[in-house]
């Protein structure tokens, strides 16, 4: 079927989009949909961030890994300085947001980044929370 398109996809990549399916459990070895893979075939989505969502769904923890789809899924928030001292106090910034995440992590540093920034915003603080936290203001609105 694939063949017939006026690009056609190389044969080693339909390989390992069929074998990511399977891994991830949208697909079975027979490469037929599974119960998941039906859900996730409606999502307008990557299946990894489809499956990942709808876990969260069913743990009860969708904010944090929304923010963390949306965050993974655009660019990175955080500014590095050019100047050598300012990047010094932007890493060290870095592991504090992530000690508040509970863990170096950068999935974790994201969603306790993005939740200051909301909890600074309800304040009308925002560009103030960026500039000390060396975030970017529109990378922030985005997510």
């Amino acid at each position: 079927f694939l063949q017939m398109a006026i690009e056609p996809p190389v044969s080693q990549a339909v390989t390992a989009a069929v074998q990511l399916l399977i891994d991830i459990g949208a697909l079975t070895s027979n490469e037929e949909l599974t119960f998941l893979g039906r859900h996730l075939a409606n999502l307008p989505l990557p299946p990894q961030v489809g499956k990942m969502l709808l876990f969260a769904v069913l743990f009860q923890c969708l904010d944090p890994v929304l923010t963390l789809a949306c965050g993974t899924a655009y660019r990175d928030p955080f500014v590095v300085p050019a100047d050598p001292q300012e990047r010094q106090k932007a890493a060290n910034n870095r592991k504090y947001l992530g000690n508040i995440g509970g863990g170096l992590s950068d999935h974790l540093l994201l969603v306790a980044a993005y939740e200051g920034w909301v909890a600074a915003r309800k304040h009308g603080q925002e560009h103030r929370y960026c500039r000390t936290h060396y975030l970017s203001p529109g990378t922030m609105q985005v997510i």
